[in-house]
């Protein structure tokens, strides 16, 4: 619900007539400087272990993805459904992937080491880029 709520936000901002003038003019070129910025922001409460830090940078994150996706919409690119759905279809495809080739094996997901985890995971990235 609170997703929803951003996105009318953003979309209430990015109006041309009615939008907030900044944010309005914004394209994705001019915003990679910003999130930039958020994601070293997010690195450095990371590395500082402060969890409070930590969420306040996720969600700036998250209004970075959000933003983007507010962009595309109004470019007529895609939307940030298009953007879950895309993820959403990428971890099935991965994890089918892994689980097939621990099936082979004999394995299991849970009982699988995370180095055997990391190698199947790059395999599944390569796997998805020749289909």
């Amino acid at each position: 619900m609170r997703i929803a709520k951003l996105r009318t936000l953003l979309t209430r901002l990015m109006d041309d007539d009615n939008g907030c003038p900044w944010t309005s003019k914004q394209t994705y070129q001019s915003i990679t400087s910003h999130t930039r910025e958020e994601i070293d922001e997010l690195i450095k409460a990371i590395d500082l272990g402060d969890t409070k830090n930590i969420q306040e940078e996720v969600g700036d994150l998250l209004l970075q993805v959000l933003f983007y996706s507010a962009i595309a919409e109004k470019r007529g690119d895609f939307t940030f459904d298009d953007v879950a759905k895309t993820l959403h279809d990428k971890l099935t495809y991965r994890y089918d992937f892994i689980e097939t080739a621990l099936a082979k094996e004999g394995g299991v997901l849970m009982d699988a080491t995370p180095e055997e985890l990391d190698t199947l995971w790059q395999q599944a990235k390569l796997a998805a880029q020749k289909k």
